[in-house]
């Protein structure tokens, strides 16, 4: 199967290289991290602080992006 020059398949997406290659045990860290982060997050939310829990919850989609 031909691919136009340039175009890179999904698989080799630089995204996915990347997850390949994380451990477990720091895939299961960023999972932890990301938790705490909305936990936080909500906290500030709750209490006013929306410009704070908005920069917590833009940091845990970094850390999970499949958390929503």
């Amino acid at each position: 199967m031909n691919r136009e020059e340039g175009s890179t398949p999904k698989e080799e997406s630089p995204g996915r290289v990347v997850r390949q290659r994380l451990s477990p045990g720091l895939l299961a860290a960023a999972l932890q991290q990301s938790q705490e982060l909305a936990k936080l997050g909500t906290s500030f939310a709750e209490n006013g602080f929306y410009y704070k829990a908005m920069v917590l919850f833009t940091r845990v989609f970094k850390f999970n992006p499949q958390d929503h």
